[in-house]
């Protein structure tokens, strides 16, 4: 599977299927250095960038289902998908990822301003 294929807003695409029951299934691009790791999320993030360049309010209405292996698990608009399941999604993990480092002794600046 392209590794664009579950990109929600371009080609006005309505579903992925994370393990069509006809086709392959999506993989995990395979990522062993921390570099390799900047650079898919750095591609990935300007390609979901330009993929929401110019896209009209009611594109973001329409509704997307995600699918596994023919099965819905949720249908929501585009728009509100991005917005749950991107957005929202990753500032979770990104606090996360921040209470792990933390634990293991990891300065890094603070998300908030001190």
């Amino acid at each position: 599977m392209k590794r664009d294929d579950h990109i929600i807003v371009r080609d006005r695409k309505s579903e992925f299927d994370i393990a069509p029951v006809d086709g392959e299934p999506y993989v995990t691009p395979e990522v062993t250095q921390v570099r390799q790791l900047l650079e898919v999320f750095d591609q990935r993030t300007a390609d979901a960038i330009a993929s929401l360049n110019g896209v009209p309010d009611s594109v973001m209405d329409e509704p997307w289902s995600l699918k596994m292996g023919g099965q819905t698990l949720f249908t929501m608009s585009k728009g509100s998908c991005i917005r749950k399941w991107v957005f929202s999604h990753s500032a979770h993990h990104r606090g996360i990822l921040s209470v792990y480092l933390r634990m293991a002794g990891v300065e890094f600046p603070s998300i908030y301003e001190e």
